[in-house]
This record gives structure tokens, sequence and C-alpha cells, in this order.
């Protein structure tokens, strides 16, 4: 449970109102350090600063993300898992983590490795239709499939 308020993240499509000049730049100066505090200390901020980067967004909202795993990569056999995501500009959210299972085949740990990401896949789409974007399929590329989700 959150302790933000509802209309943390609303944004209005319909809604005309610019920015001044002023505001404008401000507003892009606070956004590239929040980024910045993103990708170096703070990744947990990550999704919140990416959606604040696409506002600008016409239409459906595309995801793609690409996932991988390293076959028995640790002492103890197990593989290692990475993902990422991107709107279209860049990975707007990176996980990368052991996996919790012994895989038998580097197939099998790309399956676990599909399995682990796709939580963040499904939450994601689902946050950026509470945003009142609309969303097309996402898409998850792996190395021996290429798997769509709506």
């Amino acid at each position: 449970m959150t302790l933000n308020a509802k209309h943390l993240f609303n944004a209005w499509e319909n809604q005309k109102h610019f920015l001044s000049k002023d505001d404008a730049d401000q507003f892009h100066h606070l956004t590239a350090k929040l980024l910045f505090l993103s990708q170096h200390g703070r990744p947990d901020i990550r999704t919140a600063v990416s959606f604040l980067l696409n506002l600008d967004a016409r239409g459906p909202v595309n995801t793609q993300w690409w996932v991988d795993a390293l076959y028995a990569t640790h002492p103890d056999m197990k593989s290692h898992t990475g993902g990422v995501m991107s709107l279209g500009r860049g990975a707007t959210y990176s996980t990368a983590d052991k996996q919790k299972i012994v895989t038998r085949s580097s197939t099998e740990g790309e399956l676990v490795g599909l399995h682990d990401v796709m939580p963040q896949v499904v939450w994601t789409n689902n946050f950026i239709e509470c945003q009142g974007y609309g969303t097309q399929l996402a898409t998850v590329y792996i190395r021996i499939i290429k798997v769509q989700y709506c």
C-alpha cells in the first residue's frame, strides 16, 4: 500500500494548458536532475521520471522489453537474468537478478528469466493504462522467441 495521493500520476489528454517558456525550462532542468538521480542512486524513481519525460506522447504507448539470461554463471550453478524496457527513447527500466532456481539448460534459463520479468511487464502496462494513455501490445524479446502481451 502506498501513501501517495490518487491523482499523483494523472495526466489528461484533453487538457490544453501549456507551460510558459520559463516554467518549461525549469521543468526540463528539474526532470534532467531527477533522471540523473534515478540512474546513479535511486532506481526506484525511474518509472515516475520516465513518465514525466514521456508526457508529450500521443496515441497508444508501445512498451518494448528485452530479456536475457546467462546460464550457470554463479558458483552455485544458478543463472542470471537481465531485463530492459523502452518506451521508444532509451532504457526506461532495467533489472538484473540472480535466478532463484537451478536450471538444466540455457533455454530453461531464458524461460525462467522471462518468468521473472513478466510481473513488471504486466504492472507497467497497467500503470500506463491507469494514467489515461492507451497501450498497444507489450513486446518482449528473448533469444528463443518473441512474445506479445496485451
